[in-house]
């Protein structure tokens, strides 16, 4: 063994020859970053600008790759229903990266959905009666009680709820 070789490494192999290897490596993990996306790779066929979410990493390269190209606008279609309440917590990250750097985050609603008509708000109106009706009888034994929150002061967390029966009036 001479004075450059390390007993780790090949024989052969002097440790200025392995310096590169991190370098390569991050090169490796930041190059596909940098390719060239084939046609149809994160798109629909139909439109480029154009990506389906799901929760997946390939999701957050498809679309980084797509905003790269520093098109108009990308839009995302969402195979599953998503509620605007429950907004995955990847497209979240997104929308804190853009409201980070300056930008808005805005809810509109859909106006090119179908309307139901006047049939439609006829039977929504009996369907809202009805379940107002429900929840009152579901509801209304609350009405002879008082609700004390028991919690811990020290965190904040429920320990138990006790619905106490009111006093008789008088």
């Amino acid at each position: 063994m001479n004075g450059h070789d390390h007993p780790m490494l090949p024989l052969g192999r002097s440790r200025n020859t392995w310096v590169w290897l991190p370098w390569l490596l991050l090169a490796l993990a930041v190059f596909p970053v940098w390719w060239p996306m084939p046609a149809g790779a994160a798109e629909t066929k139909d439109d480029p600008n154009k990506i389906s979410f799901f929760d997946s990493s390939s999701f957050d390269l498809k679309l980084s790759r797509a905003l790269t190209a520093d098109p108009p606008q990308v839009r995302i279609e969402f195979p599953s229903p998503v509620n605007v309440n429950g907004i995955p917590g990847r497209m979240d990250k997104w929308f804190y990266q853009v409201e980070k750097n300056g930008g808005s985050v805005e809810l509109k609603e859909d106006e090119s959905l179908p309307t139901r008509g006047v049939l439609g708000m006829v039977l929504d109106l009996i369907i809202g009666i009805y379940e107002l009706a429900k929840e009152h009888l579901l509801y209304s034994p609350a009405a002879d009680y008082n609700a004390v929150i028991y919690y811990d002061k020290s965190n904040g967390n429920i320990t138990y709820v006790l619905f106490v029966h009111k006093p008789p009036k008088s």
